[in-house]
C-alpha cells in the first residue's frame, strides 16, 4: 500500500525512539541501544520526538542509565516536568471522580488505558504519561452518574473537541441517548470520559462481560475495577490498530504488559480467538518484539510486522494530520488491513456499521434538534443528512 506520507526522520532516530519507549530493556536491548545513541549527534530530534509521540518518561529513564556522550538531563527536565505535573493533575481527578460519583452510587465500572493500566502493569508509579480519564460503566447507570457529576460541579459537554458545555435539559437527554460517549470536564479541568461501549460501535467488545469480569486495582489506595488481563491487552493492541500507532507510550503499554506476570499467552489467544482478533494479537506480539530491531529496509508487501512497523515509523513524521492521513486508508473495517480480523468478526463490523448508518448521533440532533415527540423520525432524517454530506 502506498501512503501519501514521506519518510524523513533518520532510521537510527526511529530506531532507538522504538527501542527505548518502554520500560524495560533486556541487557542485549541496552547494547543494542548504545549503539544506535552512539550514532546520533546531540538527540535533539530523538528527545522532541519523544515528547511529541507520549513516550518521554521511558526514554528519560533509559537515557539517565545508558549516559550517551550527549545527553545532559537539562535537555528534557521542563518537558517532562510537564508531563509529570499533568499526570498527577489527571490522578487526582480520576480518584476525585471516582470517590464521589462512581463509588457513592456502586456503580460497575471498568477503568482502561491510562492510569488503571498503569498501576496494574508497571513498576513505577507516574511513569505511564496520562492525559485524560477513561471508564466504562453500565449503561443502565449513566445517566445516574452524569447527574451526580453535574451535582459535583463537573461539567458535560457535547464532545473532546469543541468542548461546549451542555446546560439545557433537551441537549444532555439528546446527548445522553444519542451518544456512547458522554464526556465530562472535571473541576480539576480533566477529560472524564464515560464510556458504555469501548470500541466506537463495532460491537467487538461486550460491555456486561467486561464489566462482570473487571479486576480490582488500587490508584494510590483508591479500590477500582480495570479490564480483564486478557481484554485489556487486547483493547490496547486494537486501538494501536486503529490509530495507526500514532503515540508510543501504547508500544509501552503493550510492552509493559506482555511482560507482566499477569499475562497469560494461552488465556489471550483463547480470548482474541473467541472474539475474532486472534490476527491482530498474533501480529501485535510480533510487532512488540520487532520495534526492538527496526530493519533499514521494511518490507511491508511481505511481512505483516514490517507492514505495522511502516505505519508506526510513518506515523513519526507529525501530529493529528499525519495520523488522520494514514487513517484515511483504513479499509472497510476501519482498521489499516483486513487481515488484522477474522472473516466471521469483519462481518459482524460490517453489520454493526450499516446499522449504525441509520443511528442518529448528537450532530444529528444539534442539526435538526428535534423534540422528543418526534424524535423517532431520526432514522430517515440520518442516511439523507450522511447522503447529502458525501456529495458536497
Amino acid at each position: 500500500m502506498t501512503y501519501p506520507i514521506t519518510r524523513t526522520v533518520p532510521h537510527d532516530v526511529a530506531a532507538a525512539l522504538l527501542l527505548l519507549s518502554r520500560q524495560r530493556l533486556s541487557e542485549d536491548d541496552k547494547g543494542h541501544a548504545r549503539t544506535l545513541l552512539g550514532k546520533l549527534d546531540d538527540g535533539h530530534q530523538l528527545i522532541d520526538l519523544a515528547h511529541q509521540k507520549l513516550s518521554l518518561p521511558f526514554v528519560a529513564r533509559h537515557l539517565d542509565a545508558l549516559k550517551p556522550d550527549w545527553y545532559h538531563p537539562s535537555q528534557l527536565r521542563d518537558r517532562l516536568n510537564e508531563m509529570t505535573l499533568l499526570g498527577l493533575r489527571v490522578s487526582g481527578a480520576q480518584m476525585n471522580f471516582h470517590r464521589k460519583c462512581i463509588a457513592p452510587l456502586k456503580v460497575q465500572h471498568s477503568y482502561f488505558k491510562g492510569l488503571a493500566l498503569g498501576a496494574q502493569y508497571y513498576d513505577q508509579n507516574g511513569l505511564r504519561p496520562a492525559r485524560d480519564v477513561d471508564l466504562i460503566v453500565d449503561r443502565k447507570q449513566i445517566r445516574a452518574v452524569i447527574d451526580r457529576a453535574r451535582e459535583q460541579n463537573y461539567a458535560l459537554i457535547d464532545n473532546a473537541r469543541t468542548q461546549r458545555i451542555l446546560t439545557s435539559e433537551r441537549d444532555i437527554d439528546a446527548a445522553l441517548r444519542y451518544e456512547r460517549v458522554a464526556n465530562l470536564i472535571s473541576p480539576e479541568g480533566v477529560l472524564i470520559e464515560v464510556h458504555e461501549e469501548i470500541d466506537k460501535h463495532q460491537g467487538i467488545f461486550y460491555g456486561p462481560k467486561i464489566l462482570w469480569q473487571a479486576e480490582a486495582v488500587s490508584i494510590k489506595t483508591v479500590p477500582m475495577h480495570s479490564l480483564p488481563h486478557a481484554v485489556h491487552f487486547i483493547y490496547v493492541a486494537y486501538h494501536c490498530a486503529r490509530h495507526v500507532w500514532s503515540a508510543l507510550h501504547w508500544l509501552a503499554d503493550l510492552d509493559a504488559m506482555r511482560n507482566h506476570p499477569s499475562f497469560d499467552h494461552d488465556t489471550v489467544m483463547r480470548t482474541a480467538q473467541d472474539m475474532g482478533m486472534e490476527p491482530l494479537v498474533e501480529a501485535t506480539l510480533d510487532f512488540i518484539e520487532g520495534s526492538k530491531r527496526l530493519p533499514d529496509e521494511l518490507d511491508p508487501g511481505n511481512s505483516r510486522t514490517d507492514a505495522l512497523l511502516e505505519l508506526c515509523v510513518l506515523n513519526l513524521e507529525g501530529g493529528s494530520s499525519v495520523e488522520h492521513a494514514l487513517r484515511a486508508q483504513h479499509t472497510k473495517y476501519a482498521l489499516p488491513f483486513d487481515w488484522l480480523v477474522s472473516p466471521r468478526l469483519g462481518r459482524k463490523i460490517l453489520r454493526n456499521r450499516l446499522r449504525g448508518r441509520f443511528r442518529p448521533s448528537f450532530k444529528d440532533y444539534e442539526a435538526v434538534p428535534l423534540p422528543p415527540a418526534l424524535r423517532h423520525i431520526y432514522p430517515v432524517i440520518v442516511p439523507v443528512r450522511k447522503l447529502m454530506r458525501g456529495r458536497r
